[in-house]
């Protein structure tokens, strides 16, 4: 293909002598052969996929059930593969599927009857549906990450539960040595909030130039005692304003991002958490 192009793209007619390229010889006879790259170009174009109806389908296993003609002689008349027919006979597959993936809840005449609906009809059986199942609802979905996913399944959910009865085996009569430490991260713009203004006038939101994430770290143990709370912002320096009117007790530090990290981790245990925890755990 891309050879016939070339050949259309000569200046004159004397192109492929004075360059001395035959191939480049400009077309002037309907028959030359060159136009044969056009017909296997043709030829070699991909068919498309599922050439068939759904009612094909149905008609061929119709006649198929009733011992009219052969699996083969079917796949023939009607232009179905012989394996698609073959799945359904054997019932790997559903007569009315169509297409990859699960099985369809309703026929195919339903649907249909559905689709010749108006639109604000299925709209309002929509809502009625709704209605009439309150534990349904439209959610909206939230991004989760591959890591996530795969640490939520039952087997690694299972193996969880099953490590923490050991570590707790020696800690169900002593709730006092049981803690939760979870960490937040808090950025310094927040959503625009919802405003009722005049028509035709678009309120501002006073944000900072430049954001920035302030990491907050707390615990509590299941008797109730909480630990005060740990800040890492972001930078090279703490200075001491940054904990100005904090909660007492209120400690932090600083990371580049302003996000916590191993090392800040182990520092938040080491020198402020067992700071709080182990007087009180001595005491019991």
């Amino acid at each position: 293909m891309d050879k016939f192009f070339g050949i259309l793209n000569v200046r004159h007619l004397y192109e492929d002598r004075n360059k001395r390229k035959p191939e480049s010889n400009a077309f002037n006879d309907p028959n030359d052969n060159r136009f044969d790259c056009l017909e296997n170009a043709e030829s070699r174009r991909p068919t498309k996929y599922r050439q068939y109806s759904p009612s094909a389908v149905t008609n061929a296993m119709e006649t198929i059930r009733a011992k009219e003609v052969s699996i083969y002689k079917a796949s023939k008349i009607y232009n179905i593969p012989e394996t698609t027919l073959r799945d359904r006979v054997a019932e790997k597959v559903d007569i009315e599927t169509v297409g990859y993936g699960p099985s369809k809840l309703l026929t195919l005449e339903k649907e249909a009857k559905l689709c010749s609906k108006d639109k604000h009809l299925s709209r309002q059986k929509y809502s009625s549906f709704l209605t009439r199942w309150p534990v349904l609802k439209l959610s909206k979905l939230r991004d989760l990450s591959i890591l996530r996913t795969k640490s939520a399944s039952q087997e690694t959910v299972d193996k969880y539960f099953s490590e923490l009865k050991t570590i707790m085996y020696d800690l169900v009569d002593k709730p006092h040595c049981i803690y939760s430490v979870d960490e937040k991260g808090a950025c310094s713009d927040k959503t625009p909030y919802k405003l009722i203004a005049g028509t035709g006038t678009k309120p501002p939101a006073v944000t900072s130039e430049r954001s920035f994430i302030v990491t907050i770290i707390g615990a509590g143990n299941a008797v109730g005692t909480q630990i005060p709370p740990f800040l890492v912002f972001p930078g090279t320096r703490i200075r001491s304003e940054l904990l100005d009117n904090c909660t007492a007790g209120c400690d932090g530090c600083v990371s580049d991002s302003g996000w916590s990290n191993t090392e800040i981790f182990k520092l938040y245990i080491k020198h402020h958490f067992m700071k709080y925890a182990y007087p009180l755990i001595r005491r019991f």
